[in-house]
């Protein structure tokens, strides 16, 4: 009898363990999102003429236009040319659309010559309608205080 009453008592205490643990937070989950990295004829004349405008400086701006969002990114103006950039992750987690990018140097010494180059990439994606974090590969953050609306710049 005490063996049935232990195992019950164990058995209560298992089930409020469980019933107590704290639940998942939905606003935690992720959605990868489908983009497009656009070359440079396929960039629309608006999205051109703001990074134009950025001259040599770093920029991180989105722009929304009938139903679509363009994400830019540039990293300033570099020493040398063959720079490239990998997008690691477009994606939604909680309310909030985060993109993750790398820049990576020039490879070679062939790669290094040159004038300079001012390296950046739009996305073309569908608008989810949420704010924009941009992340660096080494994990740091940008964009939630500085994200710049592209319709914000061209009242300037």
């Amino acid at each position: 009898m005490k063996k049935i009453a232990y195992l019950l008592i164990c058995a209560l205490f298992v089930a409020a363990a469980i019933s107590c643990s704290p639940k998942k937070n939905d606003g935690d989950e992720y959605k990868a999102c489908d983009f497009t990295v656009l070359k440079t004829g396929e960039i629309p004349d608006e999205v051109s003429q703001l990074i134009e405008k950025q001259g040599d400086e770093a920029f991180q701006m989105v722009y929304r236009s009938d139903g679509w969002l363009f994400c830019m990114r540039g990293y300033g103006k570099q020493k040398t040319g063959g720079y490239s950039i990998r997008i690691l992750d477009v994606g939604i987690r909680g309310e909030m659309l985060r993109i993750k990018s790398e820049l990576l140097g020039p490879q070679t010494k062939e790669e290094q010559k040159g004038v300079g180059s001012r390296p950046y990439f739009v996305l073309k994606l569908e608008d989810p309608g949420y704010p924009v974090m941009f992340e660096e590969s080494g994990g740091e953050m940008n964009g939630i205080n500085e994200e710049k609306s592209a319709s914000d710049l061209q009242k300037k």
